[in-house]
């Protein structure tokens, strides 16, 4: 009999301890500890509402990333355009110099025209660089004495496809695109109507019809500020074409500056007086 009290005391005495068990593993899980879903739940919770102790350096991790967010975020988003004969590997490699020096401020796009000129281009042949243009040309015609500016359309669609941007930077026929854009209000944010800033480099009236008059009466409506960079022995847009479109911007009264140099026709990489004023206008 003393052995039967025995065994039952002894049985339920393992049960008890057994549910003590699974009823302390069931809580520990419950409330973030080892054991099932709930304790990754709330280390999740832990980043999410700041941390502490052994999770700080989550939380720093955190911070780093958010500020890597915002500062990606300000960067401003600028659409670059070759000039004629060009194309987006060239301009980007006769411009990586500023690219470098701005890379925490301007996201770069480089694109490429979409009329092939059927032949190499003099700086990148030996990479199989194609020669691109914005628009078609006839024989011995230049864009400002133009007619009809063929290919405009199919360029200006490229670069909406591809925005929307925050600022322009134009070389030759790139930059006279951009004064069409500008007038068009094509490719900057759907809302604002409006680029924050265009860089026109040896730049020229877009031919001699409506698209000349469209950018005479609206460019200047098209971007908050702009800078016209002119060379004073340019051959192949001479300086008062230069000087003509950027009137079209409507002078200090709508952020229009002008600024030359005694170089010709080329974006004057090696002027640090004007290098750094295109990218104080790119990105301020």
């Amino acid at each position: 009999q003393n052995f039967t009290h025995f065994f039952f005391f002894f049985f339920f005495l393992l049960r008890e301890m057994r549910v003590g068990v699974v009823s302390g593993a069931s809580s520990t899980s419950q409330n973030g500890g080892p054991i099932g879903g709930g304790g990754l739940k709330k280390t999740s919770r832990t980043n999410e509402e700041g941390g502490g102790g052994g999770h700080h350096h989550h939380q720093k991790k955190t911070d780093w990333d958010e500020t890597t967010r915002r500062r990606r975020r300000r960067r401003r988003k600028v659409a670059a355009l070759h000039g004629r004969g060009g194309s987006a590997r060239s301009f980007s490699n006769f411009l990586r110099k500023m690219v470098a020096e701005t890379e925490e401020s301007v996201e770069w796009t480089f694109l490429d025209g979409p009329i092939d000129e059927g032949k190499m281009h003099e700086f990148t042949k030996k990479e199989n660089g194609k020669a691109l243009a914005w628009w078609a040309l006839p024989a011995n015609t230049r864009t400002y004495g133009a007619d009809v500016l063929d290919g405009i359309e199919e360029s200006c669609e490229k670069v909406a496809r591809e925005g929307p941007f925050d600022c322009l930077f134009g070389f030759s026929q790139g930059a006279t695109l951009s004064s069409v854009l500008c007038a068009r209000k094509c490719g900057c944010d759907g809302e604002q109507k409006q680029f924050e800033s265009v860089v026109l480099v040896s730049g020229a009236r877009p031919g001699i019809g409506e698209e000349w008059e469209r950018v005479q009466k609206e460019a200047r409506f098209g971007a908050k500020k702009s800078l016209h960079v002119i060379g004073e022995t340019d051959a192949i847009n001479p300086k008062e074409f230069g000087f003509e479109l950027a009137e079209c911007f409507g002078g200090e009264e709508y952020g229009s500056e002008i600024v030359t140099h005694k170089r010709g026709h080329i974006v004057p990489i090696d002027d640090e007086r004007i290098v750094k004023k295109i990218i104080e206008t790119l990105t301020g």
